[in-house]
């Protein structure tokens, strides 16, 4: 006898799925760990702390790409300089947004240290509960849960 749906039509009998390719499969990556900084040259490229007096670009060598060539983290030129690329973002704001995020692995840091101490206040009369939920929430945002 085989299925039906509520209309009355017949239903296909459920298949095995066969897992999906190793090259499909979704995986979190993880974040290239810190510290990072502004680029010496360039203040609106956020590059690795040990990166920041390498030069920007690449090389077709990998070698010597990997030597003397910066690992981009972050990168957004203002309008001021259309040969990197198209953007709407100033030269101002393009770098203040490069300081945020060279910092953020040290505000990850920070606020997962933070958190333990939050608790105990909370848990001794202070009310943190909304300061606890809003530092969960932003180290999940990041990744850092």
């Amino acid at each position: 006898m085989s299925k039906t749906n509520h209309a009355g039509a017949p239903v296909a009998s459920a298949l095995p799925v066969a897992p999906s390719p190793p090259h499909l499969t979704t995986r979190v990556a993880a974040h290239t760990p810190g510290p990072w900084e502004v680029h010496s040259s360039f203040p609106w490229i956020v590059v690795p702390a040990s990166d920041v007096r390498k030069h920007v670009g690449g090389a077709a060598d990998p070698e010597v790409e990997a030597q003397g060539y910066c690992k981009q983290i972050a990168s957004e030129a203002p309008t001021e300089y259309p040969e990197f690329h198209r953007s709407r973002v100033v030269k101002g704001e393009a770098e203040a947004n490069a300081r945020l995020i060279a910092a953020a692995p040290e505000l990850v840091e920070a606020l997962k240290a933070a958190l333990p101490s939050l608790h105990w206040a909370n848990t001794h009369g202070s009310r943190c509960e909304e300061d606890i939920a809003k530092a969960k929430a932003a180290l999940a945002k990041a990744g850092a849960e």
